[in-house]
């Protein structure tokens, strides 16, 4: 039986219905069924998604029948996710000093009214006001639920990119020799 019937009717779903979620077109399908054509890569990758599996999951002998295009697509999305998983790292390391540094600003200006009451003309008040509603701003925009859903994001991406490894390296049991240079 074909890889393509075996995750649909894995999933429970009609031909249609997976088209819908995979791309493509009913015909594509039909002829993926029926061995005369491949998935997109693509397509794949949105059925395994779906089906909530990766490549090493799958019978050992339909992966290695997976056109190689598609280890090429695996890998490339491998890269993709390695490439912006230091971006978003950098992003939430920035995220958490902003924080910092405002949640000290704020502290040092509740400090400063408090040790300086009395002592301060009407500008200067309404400078370390100003520098407090800043600092506050800054904190409710970099706050930790922020920081905790990027990192989350971050989380998954490292996932991801371990899905993707996985697949090229079940896909090409004993080397690259089936591998294009």
């Amino acid at each position: 039986m074909q890889l393509a019937i075996q995750l649909r009717d894995s999933l429970g779903l009609s031909q249609q219905q997976l088209v819908n979620f995979a791309g493509g077109d009913r015909s594509q399908l039909t002829r993926a069924e029926g061995g005369q054509r491949s998935l997109t890569a693509d397509a794949v990758i949105n059925i395994l998604k779906m089906h909530k599996v990766n490549a090493a999951l799958l019978p050992t002998e339909d992966v290695q029948q997976l056109p190689i295009d598609l280890v090429a697509s695996w890998q490339l999305q491998a890269e993709k996710c390695r490439l912006k998983l230091p971006v978003l790292e950098g992003k939430l390391a920035a995220m958490k000093a902003s924080y910092t540094k405002a949640r000290r600003l704020q502290q040092f200006t509740q400090q400063l009214k408090t040790t300086t009451a009395g002592e301060l003309t009407g500008r200067q008040v309404r400078w370390i006001d100003e520098q407090e509603y800043q600092a506050g701003k800054t904190m409710e925009f970099y706050g930790i639920t922020r920081q905790k859903l990027l990192a989350i994001e971050i989380a998954m991406l490292q996932a991801e990119t371990a899905i993707y490894e996985n697949a090229v390296a079940t896909e090409v049991p004993g080397g690259d020799e089936t591998m294009p240079a």
